[in-house]
């Protein structure tokens, strides 16, 4: 029902202005019955259409009564959630079930079947099936003084220290370890033949250090360069490969 205002200015028969008593108490019952009905209070709506008609998106089996733009509705009964149109003239299937999974062909094909993730997801075990992400994004770790961070594409990354390293041999133009340096990394390193690993290694005065790796039977072998001899460095190390 449109809303019924009561006339305060036309003048009337006999001098009088607007609406006399019985009119203007007969649009203001009008009013009331209308938002009485619209509320629930004569109880054709349930309270939770009584919240949807305040405003507040609405949930249950049935359709709610009162509708408008955009509004959402969890259908308890299909388990799905439907969207009112722009126009508020039909309902529109979202394709997205009530726990939260992709119900619609087109809603698949567009986003994906996998995984929806969100700040819950991104930190936590990473894991994989037939290289396809079925963890977290992203998961880091301790072992000892070494540490790692796993990404789900695959790329793994481990860092940690070597303690009274000496790069004190000569060879050629520089210097080097004396032989090659094995390094256990906290989570050991895949297909090193197709993704050989990367290193690099800089000591305790911040001085950047070469490094030439390769990997044997689950351990890093890191030989380390420098333009100039030093002995008893601590060496901070950092190898990139893959976890699979």
């Amino acid at each position: 029902m449109a809303k019924q205002t009561i006339d305060l200015d036309t003048q009337q028969p006999g001098g009088g202005l607007g609406d006399n008593a019985r009119v203007a108490f007969g649009k203001t019952n009008d009013n009331f019955d209308d938002l009485y009905t619209r509320t629930g209070g004569d109880g054709s709506q349930t309270l939770a259409q009584t919240r949807q008609a305040m405003g507040i998106d609405y949930y249950g089996a049935e359709a709610p009564l009162v509708t408008f733009p955009c509004m959402t509705w969890a259908d308890t009964g299909n388990n799905v959630v439907m969207r009112r149109n722009a126009t508020d003239s039909a309902w529109v299937n979202t394709g997205i079930t009530l726990d939260g999974t992709i119900k619609s062909a087109a809603y698949r094909e567009a986003i994906g079947t996998g995984a929806l993730y969100g700040r819950d997801s991104i930190l936590g075990a990473v894991s994989q099936s037939s290289g396809v992400p079925t963890g977290a994004v992203i998961e880091s770790g301790l072992s000892g003084s070494a540490s790692y961070t796993k990404f789900a594409d695959g790329t793994l990354i481990c860092r940690g220290t070597l303690d009274n390293v000496n790069c004190d041999s000569v060879a050629g133009a520089v210097y080097r370890t004396a032989s090659p340096i094995g390094i256990t990394p906290p989570v050991e390193f895949a297909d090193t033949s197709n993704y050989p690993p990367r290193a690099w290694a800089c000591d305790s005065g911040s001085s950047n250090l070469w490094a030439a790796a390769r990997f044997s039977a689950g351990q890093v072998w890191v030989t380390l360069f420098y333009h100039a001899s030093i002995t008893g460095r601590s060496v901070l190390w950092q190898c990139e490969g893959r976890w699979f």
